[in-house]
């Protein structure tokens, strides 16, 4: 406390034990105020700390991502592995099943192929038959027509002969 307070209460006729009381509250309430009161280098002290608190903070969750990354990372490579031999099992099993159906496929359609060409075969020897037949009706027809111009062309010149001399 400052000597010109010690004096203004003396002044005021306090009893110097209240004067020396009232200057110890006063000293406590000033030392109170003094510790609240901001100025700028304490202010700079709070902003360093906080400024070291928090690159400290910063690298830690730095750190913490990295590995958090680098898990991550060997878990996606896993991941990616796995789903990959999964689908060579999976491309495989298709490719042995559509051989399969192929292989089916091929033998069906031959089996059909050689029914069709039996069939086939039987339609042509009834065609072939069936144009034989009518290959040797035609050939009676042209020949009983054949003969029947010749007798008509007989029978003029019978006529011609006997009845035109």
């Amino acid at each position: 406390m400052q000597i010109a307070t010690l004096e203004i209460l003396e002044e005021a006729q306090f009893p110097p034990i209240q004067v020396r009381a009232l200057a110890k509250v006063f000293e406590a309430i000033e030392n109170t105020w003094r510790s609240d009161l901001v100025t700028v280098p304490v202010l700079d002290a709070r902003l360093a700390e906080l400024k070291g608190e928090l690159k400290s903070e910063i690298l830690e969750c730095r750190s913490e991502l990295k590995a958090d990354i680098h898990s991550f990372r060997g878990e996606l490579k896993a991941d990616i592995h796995s789903l990959r031999s999964e689908l060579k099992a999976d491309i495989h099993s298709l490719r042995d099943e559509f051989k399969a159906d192929i292989h089916l496929l091929r033998d069906e359609f031959k089996s059909d192929v050689h029914a069709l060409g039996g069939e086939f075969k039987s339609e042509i020897g009834d065609l072939k038959a069936g144009i034989q037949a009518a290959k040797s009706e035609m050939s009676r027809w042209i020949l009983l027509a054949i003969m029947g111009q010749a007798t008509v062309y007989l029978g003029m010149m019978y006529f011609l002969l006997t009845h035109v001399r």
